[in-house]
């Protein structure tokens, strides 16, 4: 989901992330943890705040 040029609202594209990303560890066993890489402040603090929401 491109947030940068073409604009997707960057709090549902890191909620949509963060639940799928909660959904295959929980399903699989491998890989055991997933990385999110982000490039500003700005998005850290957006996917701070999707980590910090309940599953």
């Amino acid at each position: 989901m491109s947030t940068g040029i073409y604009g997707y609202p960057k709090a549902e594209a890191a909620a949509i992330a963060v639940r799928e990303a909660r959904q295959w560890l929980a399903t699989h066993a491998w890989p055991q943890e997933a990385v999110f890489v982000v490039f500003d402040e700005e998005n850290k603090r957006v996917y701070e705040q999707a980590l910090a929401s309940p599953a």
